[in-house]
């Protein structure tokens, strides 16, 4: 608890020093958010995904704020669907993995035929948002709009594959690092990102 009360203390002191205002108002939310899971909302089914999501989409406005750009409607709801769907799988690889109400009270709430339902919901609404944050936005040359979408695609439907087949999906960052599949669709995105914004790489 100690080292958790300094590293809080140091993360608003950081945020600070910033002189961005809303970042140390979306810092505060934050600790605000994650005391409220810890003291006790962990333990209800729903809302303990609702809240873990939250931090993910604070952290993407509080990017947005550091870089004093105003986040799309798309853009956060792609954002919510996407963490939605991550926290959702972390809850079913929980329940594969045989935990159960004694580990975490919440997962008595969950059965594998809800999990898998609400995977499969979010999955769609954040592929939809972002097929059309991508088509809307600005600052994507015209007709190269959705040229990242088919990775973003693949990468999502890849996860859920192996979510439900292998029943992995608690650590998003390890499923990260053992599938090529992901990164490989990472990188396409990104390049694939690159050139919808007219960028190009050097060459010779």
């Amino acid at each position: 608890m100690a080292l958790a009360a300094g590293l809080a203390l140091i993360g608003l002191a950081l945020c600070w020093l910033t002189g961005v205002r809303a970042a140390i108002v979306l810092s505060l939310i934050y600790l605000g958010v994650n005391l409220v899971y810890s003291l006790g909302a962990k333990n209800l089914p729903v809302l303990d995904v609702f809240l873990l999501a939250s931090g993910f989409l604070i952290r993407v406005i509080l990017g947005c704020a550091l870089l004093d750009v105003a986040p799309s409607n798309w853009l956060l709801l792609c954002s919510s669907a996407l963490a939605l769907f991550l926290a959702f799988g972390k809850r079913r690889a929980d329940l594969v993995a045989g935990l159960s109400g004694e580990h975490r009270a919440s997962l008595n709430g969950y059965t594998l035929g809800f999990l898998d339902s609400t995977l499969a919901i979010t999955a769609g609404i954040a592929l939809f948002a972002y097929a059309l944050y991508s088509q809307e936005s600005p600052a994507f040359v015209e007709g190269r709009q959705l040229i990242g979408l088919p990775f973003v695609a693949f990468g999502i439907l890849d996860y859920l594959r192996m979510a439900m087949q292998e029943g992995v999906g608690g650590s998003p960052v390890e499923m990260a690092y053992r599938s090529r599949s992901i990164q490989i669709s990472v990188l396409g995105w990104a390049i694939a990102t690159a050139w919808s914004l007219g960028l190009s790489l050097p060459v010779g």
